[in-house]
C-alpha cells in the first residue's frame, strides 16, 4: 500500500531544494537591500508559504537569518583588516 509517504517526501524536498536557492541567494547577495517579499518573489512562492517553510527548516525567521549572516561576515571583514594592519 501506498500512504502518500512518496508524495510527502517529494514535496519535503521540493521545498529543501527552494530554501537552499534562496540561502545561495542571500550569501551572494547579502550586501544588498533584501526583503521577505523580494526572497519570496525570487522562489515563487507567496510571502506568508515563503516564510513558513524558511522558519521551519532553518530555525529562524528571514530576516533573522539575514540579520545575523551579515553580522557575521562584518566580523569576518574585520578580523581580515585587523590582521592586516601593521604590528606598531
Amino acid at each position: 500500500r501506498q500512504y502518500g509517504g512518496e508524495t510527502f517526501h517529494l514535496q519535503i524536498s521540493k521545498e529543501l531544494r527552494s530554501i537552499t536557492d534562496c540561502l545561495n541567494y542571500i550569501h551572494q547577495n547579502y550586501s544588498e537591500p533584501l526583503t521577505v517579499d523580494k526572497l519570496s518573489a525570487y522562489l515563487n512562492v507567496s510571502r506568508s508559504t515563503f516564510i513558513r517553510h524558511f522558519t521551519q527548516i532553518c530555525g529562524c525567521s528571514p530576516h533573522q537569518y539575514i540579520l545575523d549572516y551579515r553580522l557575521k561576515k562584518a566580523k569576518e571583514f574585520l578580523e581580515i583588516l585587523l590582521f592586516s594592519l601593521p604590528m606598531q
